[in-house]
């Protein structure tokens, strides 16, 4: 557009290059999954969001590599973050758990420093659901503990949620019953109070650890 007389600033362009995906983003991400762990802020924060969910992989793809350059251009390191929080998720859905992971890490750090704790749990719940798909275990580890405790702090909801589903997987491979009994209800509890869809979760892990007790009734 500069070069062909329209005298924007860089900050103007990035928000022309990101009004057409943000008045998108009502339409194409699925409220019931994505608000409870990201929030309602974030979602008119980013042009790239109306792409995560709609099953267009290069479009996305293309969209964050844009977004990315916008927020280097403008030297907005918030803004980047906002960019690798939503990248996160995005390579979330996609099962690219390693660049999940990577690109998590890089937006956390902005949102530590910044004190964006809501953004900060948000991001590190995907952080450490995707290493544990990995098997790695190390970043979950290392989180988990930190994470879980400040969503409570926050209520947020989702993160907790993820972080508890998190464990609880865990503790149903190594056929920890106590550990799945135990974790069962409070994944029930979250689910019920923040009306989140995958609240059949824990119902599930329990009825399991029922079964394999030899329960047939509780696990019914």
């Amino acid at each position: 557009l500069p070069s062909v007389g329209f005298r924007y600033s860089t900050n103007q362009l990035f928000w022309l290059a990101a009004a057409p995906g943000l008045s998108g983003a009502t339409l194409r991400i699925f409220y019931s999954f994505i608000v409870p762990v990201v929030g309602g802020r974030r979602w008119t924060a980013l042009s790239t969001a109306s792409l995560l969910l709609s099953g267009d992989y290069a479009a996305a793809t293309a969209t964050f590599d844009q977004a990315r350059a916008l927020a280097e251009r403008v030297g907005n390191k918030r803004a980047m973050a906002d960019v690798l929080h939503m990248q996160t998720i995005h390579h979330f859905v996609y099962a690219e758990f390693t660049e999940g992971g990577r690109v998590g890490l890089r937006a956390a750090e902005t949102f530590e420093r910044e004190s964006a704790l809501w953004d900060l749990c948000s991001v590190q719940a995907f952080v450490i659901f995707q290493d544990g798909n990995l098997g790695s275990r190390e970043l979950a580890t290392r989180l988990a503990d930190k994470t879980l405790g400040l969503a409570e702090r926050l209520g947020h909801l989702g993160a907790a949620f993820m972080v508890l589903a998190d464990r609880i997987r865990v503790a149903g491979m190594l056929g920890d019953l106590p550990q799945v009994e135990a974790l069962g209800p409070q994944l029930v509890d979250i689910g019920e109070r923040g009306g989140l869809p995958w609240r059949y979760l824990g119902h599930l892990f329990l009825g399991v650890a029922a079964h394999r007790r030899g329960n047939a009734e509780g696990a019914e």
